[in-house]
């Protein structure tokens, strides 16, 4: 059956990461439904919210949004009351729910960002990974909180900057057939050493396509064969067993999910050592 097509708007006073992943979640759960979302972030004026309200009108649908400025709040859900379109703040019920349980007054203002510690701890974190990508700048390796390795298009550029996003210094290497990975990055003592892996035959069609965008892949490339790249998945698969690395498999997942899985080894594995030193 042939998907539906809304538009959802999604509308705060801040940068909208929180009210997008809850559409897309949200989305996610539906049958048969497609929906092209608006983002209208930092939301903080009159002026701001009649441009929302504009949008609206030339792309009407479903606005959920986490404007906490009442004026702002009150203006948004007044304009989408006299089109007739829906209108859900989707912090409220949390908010007063945990309110009344804590017995806190409300005081509504919106998100600011601020250049605390955890701020420059993420930037550091994002210099280290962009320093670090492909096994460059080693003699600072030993400062990683994660090391990735996998062979080619196992997505450990996009984990790194991810993970750095979060607050994590993470490194990669590329684990490339007959080369040896640097001593370094065997011997380097860090929280968290990781190996990725894939699904041969999906691994080798992304390979094709990324070869096809460049425009010089042909057939007979090793680089896509299926026996080298089930050869090369096998290869490195063998060394993380041997050096004692866990596995993560990253087919069909999504970065965010593969770096979930990724922070709960690192948080288990530092947890443990921190309660190994404390008995």
């Amino acid at each position: 059956m042939q998907k539906r097509l809304y538009h959802i708007h999604l509308v705060s006073d801040a940068s909208g990461e929180l009210t997008d992943l809850m559409a897309r979640s949200a989305i996610a759960q539906l049958e048969n439904v497609s929906a092209e979302r608006h983002l209208w972030n930092m939301v903080r004026y009159p002026r701001d919210v009649e441009e929302v309200l504009a949008g609206i009108d030339a792309d009407p649908g479903f606005v959920l949004h986490t404007v906490l400025i009442p004026d702002l709040r009150a203006m948004l859900e007044e304009g989408c009351a006299q089109r007739n379109i829906p209108c859900l703040a989707a912090l409220t019920p949390l908010v007063e729910g945990l309110s009344e349980f804590w017995e806190a007054p409300v005081h509504y203002r919106p998100t600011q960002y601020t250049r605390d510690k955890e701020y420059y701890r993420r930037m550091d974190a994002m210099r280290f990974s962009l320093q670090h990508d492909d096994g460059q700048l080693g003699r600072e390796l030993h400062k990683a909180d994660i090391i990735l390795f996998g062979v080619s298009r196992t997505s450990k550029t996009p984990l790194c900057v991810y993970l750095a996003n979060r607050g994590y210094k993470a490194a990669n290497f590329p684990v490339v057939p007959n080369v040896p990975l640097p001593d370094n990055a065997l011997t380097v003592d860090v929280p968290l050493k990781v190996g990725l892996t894939m699904d041969p035959s999906i691994l080798a069609e992304l390979r094709k396509q990324r070869l096809g965008k460049s425009g010089w892949w042909h057939s007979e490339t090793a680089y896509v064969d299926s026996l080298q790249v089930s050869y090369e998945v096998r290869e490195a698969r063998q060394m993380y067993v041997k050096n004692g690395w866990p596995v993560v498999d990253v087919t069909m997942k999504s970065v965010e999910e593969i770096a979930a899985k990724i922070i709960q080894l690192y948080v288990r594995r530092t947890s443990r050592k921190a309660s190994d030193r404390h008995r």
